[in-house]
């Protein structure tokens, strides 16, 4: 359970530099089994993303490649983009959406690559971003949804 209240916003349809210049892990517990799972956040020394972004994004990237590229070209073009935190959650997978990802993290600093060693499944990973939020919004974004590009920021001034 979370210690801080996260309003989820349900979206109709369905990332400014991060390079890999330093790595901080942690350990949660895998939510399945119990068992310890290392979580590791790919980050920048130079780069810095907003403290208070007013929206977290959260993507599970999971046997994505079909997807990766044509979600991240849609998703940086969103109304207000620089203001929100777009966090990539990576478990294990027969994908390689990373060559995609590595593309795009030094040109927007407020992406944020968390790659995992274990596959916690689809809730898991919403359950790690939502640990790892810092916005007082949260939604998730799927890598084969496509966005309007004023869709967030038009939901955002509802609430």
């Amino acid at each position: 359970m979370l210690k801080r209240h996260v309003k989820m916003i349900a979206l109709a349809l369905s990332f400014a530099a991060l390079s890999l210049n330093a790595q901080e892990t942690e350990t949660v517990v895998h939510p399945v089994d119990g068992s310890p799972d290392t979580v590791t956040f790919s980050t920048t020394l130079d780069a810095t993303p907003s403290d208070n972004p007013e929206l977290t994004l959260i993507t599970s990237v999971f046997d994505g490649d079909k997807f990766i590229r044509h979600f991240l070209d849609n998703i940086v073009l969103i109304d207000g983009f620089n203001n929100y935190e777009l966090l990539l959650i990576h478990p294990p997978g027969p994908g390689n959406e990373e060559s995609v990802i590595q593309d795009y993290l030094p040109k927007h600093p407020n992406i944020r690559y968390i790659k995992l060693e274990k596959d916690p499944g689809v809730y898991g990973v919403w359950n790690v971003g939502l640990k790892k939020a810092r916005a007082p919004f949260v939604t998730n974004a799927n890598l084969d949804d496509v966005r309007h590009p004023a869709m967030v920021a038009t939901q955002l001034a509802y609430l």
